[in-house]
């Protein structure tokens, strides 16, 4: 091992860096490994209490504080904390669960772990580059030692990537102008939630973030934060935006001004289709740099309020007003498919149809349209995989006759990734 080149040895370790237990295995191997695999092992620090677990029932799994050992290992071994780049905390929100025992309340484990901010302090916020933290409410009980060194882990200089879940709008006040990707799902403003205790209600600096991707999960709160997007005096600059994407977000409403600001940097545009009948009013004729359009759908068993509605409609509205010159190279269909009936294929053919008359002259760049359909467990034994996939495939016969067409089927519970391309 010791006269191995360092080129290999680093290529070793790379080949394992998405298998943790064979990384650890390998850095007991030789001493020269052990400096490689510990900076992949703890380039990412990932907090989050297993689900299915409460304090008040020890038989769901052992109490979660990972304070304490995460600061005996930065005490013994300091250049440890020094790998650091990735730092992800979820701390479950506050739940009232209904047991044999009654309703009672699940605390976060993160407002009772007294070591964790010690331990953090140890980590060099200068060479944090990716920072995810999710469920910090209610801010105000924190301990005052928790919000404050979540605090400096925001204001790191190098910070490039940024996710905050559930949690005050004023952290974002904390960043600097270096975070480049952002996404978030429900932001709590201060009009319909206390005052956030020790959060500036201004940005610190005053430079702007210029974003170059950002991921939108729209909720009735998330109103202050799109007003923020859409105010040029703001502290974010979306007019450089190279990915777009927005979920459970009122497109007519919203994603228009939005696209407006971005359109002649707007590489990827990704929305979730609505509903219900709506005109979309989506001009992208701006969007002279778009390569793919992602367009999210669901396809159930007919309800009253969403039959008729199916996403292939929107997403022709959107293609609509693509500029030729643009060089979209992929469409992407992700179709949530829980329905026990075949496919209704005029939809789909509408699409083909349309897309088939277009790629010649409107579409020349189009290479790819890939439709992901995320097959519920549920229905599996109504028809086979390859039955689901025939449906698909036989409603949308030109596109596979031309080789554009790649129909994918998962099998997951989770809805989606919630960002694929942020």
């Amino acid at each position: 091992m010791d006269q191995l080149p360092a080129e290999l040895v680093s290529h070793v370790v790379r080949h394992l860096s998405n298998d943790p237990s064979s990384l650890r295995a390998a850095s007991q191997v030789s001493s020269r490994l052990l400096e490689p695999t510990q900076r992949i092992l703890f380039r990412k620090l990932e907090l989050r209490r297993p689900r299915h677990h409460f304090d008040e029932f020890p038989a769901h799994g052992r109490d979660y504080r990972p304070g304490a050992a995460l600061l005996a290992i930065f005490k013994q071994s300091p250049h440890l904390a020094t790998y650091t780049k990735d730092i992800s905390i979820r701390n479950h929100v506050f739940t009232r669960v209904n047991f044999w025992s009654g309703v009672i309340d699940v605390p976060g484990w993160l407002g009772l772990d007294n070591d964790l901010p010690l331990a953090l302090e140890l980590i060099p916020i200068g060479g944090v580059k990716s920072v995810t933290m999710e469920g910090l409410s209610p801010w105000n009980v924190l301990p005052e030692a928790t919000k404050q060194v979540l605090a400096n882990i925001l204001r790191s200089p190098s910070l490039l990537v940024l996710e905050i879940n559930y949690a005050p709008i004023h952290l974002l006040n904390l960043c600097g102008p270096s975070v480049i990707k952002f996404k978030t799902e429900y932001l709590e403003d201060p009009i319909t939630h206390e005052p956030f205790d020790g959060l500036p209600t201004q940005p610190e600096q005053e430079s702007p973030m210029r974003l170059q991707a950002i991921g939108i999960s729209f909720q009735p709160a998330e109103n202050s934060f799109i007003k923020l997007l859409l105010d040029p005096n703001s502290h974010f600059d979306i007019s450089g935006l190279n990915v777009l994407e927005t979920t459970e977000m009122d497109v007519a409403l919203f994603l228009g001004p939005l696209i407006k600001i971005c359109a002649a940097s707007l590489r990827i545009l990704s929305f979730e289709a609505p509903q219900e009948q709506t005109d979309l009013n989506l001009n992208l004729s701006g969007c002279v740099s778009l390569e793919e359009v992602v367009v999210r759908g669901m396809l159930i068993d007919p309800e009253p309020e969403i039959e008729g509605m199916h996403c292939v409609f929107p997403l022709m509205e959107a293609l609509e007003s693509i500029p030729s010159c643009a060089p979209l190279e992929c469409i992407n269909i992700r179709i949530h498919h829980s329905t026990t009936q075949p496919i209704k294929a005029e939809p789909w053919m509408e699409l083909d149809n349309f897309l088939s008359l277009r790629i010649p002259n409107r579409l020349p760049s189009l290479a790819r349209i890939v439709v992901y359909v995320q097959w519920i467990r549920l229905i599996h034994g109504v028809f086979s995989a390859d039955e689901v996939k025939s449906q698909y495939e036989g409603s949308l016969p030109k596109l596979l006759r031309l080789g554009l067409l790649n129909v994918t089927l998962g099998t997951s519970f989770d809805r989606f990734d919630r960002y694929l391309m942020v």
